[in-house]
């Protein structure tokens, strides 16, 4: 899993055209990766790669999916009990304390000054978008570097997130992989 999970999360960071992202995805699908993985890993990218980019990959995995005879990837919105702001703000919260502790403290004070608004909506989409994966934190964090790595640009992020791997248990060595 976490070989598929890493492989797709590059191939979102790559930014690739959504015929040749459908071609990629069908051979990670017929690998052995489950779509529940693979559904998960894309819109988890949406915190990193941008919304356009995890909307293309869904798009491409649900053409990858039709292709294999599998229904489309079940929608987001719409969820019954819709969390608040508030809601959706502390899960975010939580789930970013869960990769780095200190880092809220320090995201906090370089946004409070200039663009207070900026960091609650932050957390609020991570709430709704990375912590509402039921993947383990290791493999989350490894498909991160990986998209990370191939959209290049992001040393800052990148720095970030290698902790954040090796905080919540990936280790150097998957990591280098």
């Amino acid at each position: 899993d976490q070989r598929f999970a890493a492989l797709i999360g590059g191939l979102i960071g790559l930014n690739i055209e959504q015929d040749k992202l459908t071609e990629e995805l069908s051979s990670v699908l017929a690998e052995g990766c489950s779509a529940h993985l693979a559904e998960d890993t894309i819109r988890q990218m949406a915190a990193y790669t941008g919304y356009v980019n995890a909307s293309i990959g869904m798009a491409a995995l649900d053409r990858a999916l039709a292709a294999r005879g599998v229904p489309p990837s079940a929608a987001v919105a719409g969820r019954p009990g819709e969390p608040t702001d508030d809601e959706r703000y502390a899960t975010g919260i939580k789930a970013y304390g869960a990769l780095n502790p200190t880092a809220l403290a320090t995201i906090r004070a370089a946004f409070d000054g200039l663009a207070p608004d900026l960091a609650n909506l932050t957390f609020r989409a991570f709430g709704d978008v990375y912590a509402s994966s039921g993947q383990p934190l290791p493999l989350r964090q490894l498909a991160t570097v990986a998209a990370l790595a191939c959209m290049g640009g992001v040393a800052p992020q990148l720095r970030f997130h290698f902790g954040a791997s090796l905080h919540v248990g990936a280790t150097q060595e998957q990591l280098v992989e």
